[in-house]
C-alpha cells in the first residue's frame, strides 16, 4: 500500500485491505496445519481469519485486534491531537498513526526491517515449514522489544517470574499477576485497579502465545491440563533485560 501511497495508507482503507488479505493468508496457513501434529494453540493459522465458518466475523476481529482501531472521543480541534490507534503492530512500535483530520498508517523503521527478514513460512519455499519465526526474526524481535517496548518486556519478565516461582498453570498465573500488580477481578471493570476475568485471560493468553513463538516459554499438556515451562532462552532474556 505504501508503494502507491508513500505518505501513508488511510486508516479505514488499510484495515479493510489488510484484513481481507489476512483471509487469504489464513486459508493458506490452515492448509499447512492440516495433517500436522501441531496443537490448536501452536497452529500457524491461530488468530488468523479463514473463509470457513464465520469468516466475516473473524475478519472483523482480526482487523480490530491485530491491525488496530482508531480511538477519538470527539472531533474537536483540541482533541484531534489525542487521537490514539490501538492494536498489536502499534503497541510493538512497528506502525504509527499520524494525527490530524485524515490519519494515515506508516511503517516505522523497525517495522520495515522486520518485514524484510526472511520468513520460514512465507519465504522459504518449504512444503512443510516447522516453525513460525526464523532465528534472525527471533533475535531481531527480542532486541527490538528490549530497546523500544518496555511494557512487553515487563509482561514477559512478570510471566517468567511467575512460572519460575511455581505459578505454572493458567489459573495460577492469573492469580500471581493479580497479586503482583494489585489488581482485583470484578464482573465489570469500574475502578482503575479492577479488571474482568475475561480481560485478564485474554491478555495472558496473548502474551504466553507470543512468548512461545519467540522460544521464551514452552507449553506442556497432559490431557486437558496445561503447564508452562521457562526455556533456557527465556531465562537468558530475563537476565539480560534487567
Amino acid at each position: 500500500m505504501l508503494c502507491h501511497r508513500p505518505g501513508g495508507a488511510p486508516v479505514a482503507e488499510a484495515i479493510k485491505t489488510i484484513s481481507t488479505e489476512a483471509w487469504v493468508l489464513g486459508d493458506y496457513l490452515y492448509m499447512l496445519d492440516q495433517g500436522s501434529s501441531r496443537s490448536r494453540e501452536d497452529a500457524f493459522a491461530a488468530a488468523f481469519p479463514t473463509t470457513a465458518g464465520n469468516g466475516a466475523r473473524s475478519r472483523l476481529r482480526f482487523g480490530n485486534q491485530f491491525i488496530g482501531d482508531l480511538r477519538q472521543p470527539k472531533k474537536t480541534e483540541d482533541q484531534l491531537r489525542e487521537i490514539k490507534f490501538n492494536g498489536l503492530p502499534a503497541a510493538l512500535q512497528f506502525i504509527v498513526c499520524t494525527d490530524g483530520k485524515n490519519p494515515v498508517l506508516q511503517l516505522t523503521r523497525p517495522g520495515a526491517e522486520f518485514a524484510a527478514l526472511k520468513s520460514p513460512i512465507l519465504d522459504s519455499g518449504a512444503a512443510k515449514p516447522d516453525r513460525k519465526f526464523s532465528e534472525p526474526e527471533t533475535e531481531f524481535m527480542l532486541a527490538h522489544l528490549r530497546r523500544a517496548v518496555p511494557e512487553e518486556v515487563s509482561a514477559y519478565a512478570s510471566i517468567i517470574d511467575a512460572i519460575t516461582e511455581g505459578a505454572n498453570t493458567p489459573d495460577e498465573l492469573d492469580e500471581y499477576l493479580c497479586a503482583r500488580f494489585h489488581l482485583e477481578i470484578a464482573a465489570t471493570a469500574e475502578e482503575e485497579n479492577q479488571i474482568t476475568k475475561t480481560f485478564l485471560t485474554t491478555q495472558r493468553t496473548g502474551a504466553i502465545s507470543r512468548m512461545v513463538d519467540l522460544g521464551l516459554v514452552a507449553r506442556e499438556k497432559a490431557g486437558l491440563r496445561v503447564t508452562y515451562l521457562v526455556t533456557a532462552q527465556g531465562k537468558t532474556f530475563k537476565d539480560t533485560s534487567r
